[in-house]
């Protein structure tokens, strides 16, 4: 089965919560695309 996993969902609730918390602070952002990035090139190979 290829679904999406839970975790790349709450990455996405964190990463959009503290942009929306904070808009200044892209950091958290980009952490939160890092993460889901390599969630989901783990999950692929």
């Amino acid at each position: 089965m290829t679904t999406t996993p839970p975790l790349d969902n709450v990455t996405t609730l964190v990463s959009t919560h503290y942009s929306v918390t904070y808009p200044r602070s892209n950091l958290f952002l980009a952490i939160g695309v890092a993460f889901g990035i390599c969630g989901m090139q783990s999950v692929r190979y």
